[in-house]
């Protein structure tokens, strides 16, 4: 799931957390931007490069729907 929120809310704007079996296994934010791990058994299970990887990935996610939402704000004329 993702998750974005104004600048002005104090909290991450951008965050997203991967669910298997409905527990959250790992957790990325706009504010320490890197994936960590929300099981234990997680950090076993993948390789170690899976947390580098991911990171870059939900690092070029969180850009490209800031700017997403940045395109609708001006599209439907919002500030």
């Amino acid at each position: 799931f993702y998750t974005a929120l104004p600048q002005s809310t104090g909290l991450p704007e951008f965050s997203a957390v991967t669910y298997l079996d409905e527990e959250p296994i790992y957790f990325y934010d706009s504010s320490t931007k890197e994936v960590v791990a929300r099981q234990e058994w997680v950090k076993e299970a993948v390789d170690p490069d899976f947390w580098r990887r991911n990171t870059q990935i939900l690092k070029e996610t969180e850009k490209v729907l800031k700017n997403n939402m940045a395109t609708a704000r001006d599209r439907f004329n919002q500030t």
